[in-house]
């Protein structure tokens, strides 16, 4: 992987972060709801639709490849996202 894919690749993940912070954040109610069955099932739709959508561009960037330090700026941005905007939620 050239420099430029990896910097690339990195500021996709800490953007991907926030954004996906933002949406946990905005459909938090309705992720954990007090039926189980709907918590189960808006839970695995949630995860699932965003993995897919990172995985995706993470293919059309690199060619899939996932790298630990990507884990690291992805938890850092979804952290630094909640840290900074925990009033609104």
């Amino acid at each position: 992987m050239t420099l430029l894919e990896q910097i690339r690749v990195i500021a996709y993940t800490f953007i991907f972060g926030i954004v996906l912070a933002f949406f946990f954040n905005l459909v938090y109610r309705f992720l954990f709801s007090k039926k189980n069955i709907i918590n189960i099932f808006s839970n695995f739709f949630f995860f699932f639709f965003f993995s897919s959508i990172y995985f995706y561009f993470l293919f059309q960037i690199n060619g899939g490849i996932l790298h630990y330090y990507l884990l690291l700026f992805f938890l850092i941005s979804f952290v630094l996202y909640n840290h900074l905007f925990k009033k609104i939620r």
